[in-house]
């Protein structure tokens, strides 16, 4: 029982790191297209 716990606690860790590092790749990604928008005009 309580190693299952454990491994419950590991995966929503995992989650959130991945959501985390989607997060960070997201707002790169939208300066990278607003520095590109911003030299067009």
């Amino acid at each position: 029982m309580v190693s299952r716990r454990k491994e419950e606690e590991g995966l929503v860790e995992e989650k959130h790191l991945m959501i985390s590092q989607s997060l960070l790749l997201y707002k790169h990604q939208r300066k990278i297209i607003l520095q590109m928008v911003a030299g067009k005009h």
